[in-house]
């Protein structure tokens, strides 16, 4: 509870020498308490806030208190399970604050394949957006306004893991149901002397060719 505006505490510049009010409740405050207890780093776990260090850090759980921890949070269920949210000022606030949430956590991360890959189409004269937020839901490596082109590179671990594979199909599908073409390059399918070649053939595919002119390589 806040106090009120023009509201003064009881305690304001009482000390426990000068009212036992405050030495009681000194003595009933753990976190207060470990002013006086503990000196600097000796106390245990999380007193950092009080300016103190704590032993444990830098340390890691054993495997044995791993798996009591990972014991005790078994079946239990989380508190929004089965929540069900219809307010549409409510869906639509999630909704972007998870878009940005995605766009901010792929921020300045590029992996080999793509760095190659955007490489490649600025030397082939093709503009592109990489890591381009379609309609605040997908982040796609890159779009090719010039074609209408979403240009997504897999890396063949993570996209071919089955929960991926899921998601990556609804991603397709919701794209290609707005209309764009949606170009997948594996990171297995080139290298870095022939990445301009790849991207050549799977582009020319998109239009045919047409009306898009490709630099030769």
């Amino acid at each position: 509870m806040g106090f009120k505006k023009g509201y003064t505490p009881w305690n304001k510049g009482q000390t426990k020498e000068s009212d036992p009010r405050v030495a009681k409740q000194i003595s009933c405050d753990g976190s207060r308490l470990a002013e006086f207890w503990f000196k600097k780093g000796e106390h245990t776990w999380n007193y950092n806030k009080l300016g103190y260090t704590t032993t444990r850090k830098g340390q890691t759980h054993s495997e044995e208190t791993k798996l009591k921890i990972s014991m005790n949070r078994r079946g239990k269920t989380a508190w929004n399970k089965d929540r069900v949210i219809t307010d549409p000022l409510e869906i639509e606030r999630l909704r972007v604050a998870g878009a940005l949430g995605l766009k901010s956590q792929q921020s300045g991360k590029e992996t080999k394949p793509e760095t190659m890959v955007y490489k490649a189409l600025n030397e082939m004269g093709i503009g592109f957006e990489k890591q381009k937020l379609m309609y605040d839901k997908f982040l796609v490596d890159a779009w090719i306004p010039q074609l209408n082109c979403v240009l997504e590179v897999n890396g063949k671990y993570w996209h071919t893991l089955p929960k991926q594979i899921i998601n990556d199909k609804r991603k397709k599908a919701y794209l290609r149901k707005c209309g764009h073409s949606v170009v997948e390059i594996w990171d297995d399918e080139f290298t870095i002397d022939n990445t301009k070649d790849v991207l050549t053939h799977l582009l020319f595919e998109v239009k045919g060719g047409e009306n898009f002119n490709i630099p030769q390589v």
